[in-house]
């Protein structure tokens, strides 16, 4: 016998009505913080829309989820106008998980802003108190490749690239590509040439290029003024 028929049937009734009320609220709930401008899937989740905003003209495919830990009463994932976040996808946050306009995330990606306090071995892990890693910031413009993880407080400057299945903690430069677990710089792009080019494996004369790069970089706003005139 299965565990649908030992239930009795006014229960089982019940049950099927609590869950179109869930499926109602869930509906509801991702319309109100702004789905209705973009294109969110319907199998995309989240445990409090209330906390999300999302921008104009996001797609968020399917099997995403957006995970709020209850760390504070205000907005903590926040995806601005025109990001694309690709199937599989899920958000842990923490302090905050911020996606900056125009940025693009592969799928089955992980942005783990919160985890649990593992002092003590005796207390089951599950139940152990949550707590926040930090911030997860991208910067406008940057890609996330198919399958990467950032963990902590990351703060990923505009431009910059994630190869696919890379491990991210910490800064990470505009204008640059990270790849490998952990995350290296592997290039860097020349705003003046427009050319990404090769890094040096050398430490002394990667920190050289690396001083040279941020010091030539664009500010933001001019760079956020040139996606807009390559998008015209």
């Amino acid at each position: 016998m299965s565990w649908k028929q030992k239930v009795p049937l006014i229960c089982r009734m019940k049950i099927n009505k609590l869950r179109k009320i869930r499926k109602f609220s869930d509906l509801f709930g991702r319309y109100a913080v702004g789905a209705m401008r973009g294109y969110v899937a319907f199998s995309v989740s989240s445990n409090e829309w209330s906390r999300v905003a999302i921008g104009k003209d996001v797609q968020i495919h399917r099997g995403t989820l957006l995970h709020i830990n209850g760390l504070s009463n205000a907005t903590q994932i926040k995806i601005d106008s025109r990001v694309f976040i690709g199937q599989n996808c899920y958000f842990s946050a923490g302090k905050l998980i911020s996606l900056g306009h125009d940025s693009l995330i592969g799928a089955s990606c992980r942005f783990l802003g919160a985890g649990h306090v593992y002092s003590d071995p005796q207390v089951p892990y599950a139940k152990a108190k949550v707590v926040s890693y930090g911030e997860i910031v991208l910067e406008p413009n940057c890609w996330v490749g198919t399958g990467s993880t950032l963990v902590g407080d990351v703060h990923i400057g505009f431009g910059a690239v994630i190869a696919a299945s890379s491990l991210v903690r910490g800064v990470v430069p505009p204008l640059s590509l990270v790849a490998g677990s952990p995350s290296q710089i592997r290039k860097l792009f020349n705003w003046h040439t427009k050319e990404w080019c090769s890094v040096s494996d050398d430490p002394i004369i990667l920190e050289k290029s690396l001083q040279d790069h941020i010091s030539n970089l664009p500010s933001l706003v001019t760079f956020i003024n040139s996606l807009k005139f390559n998008a015209t």
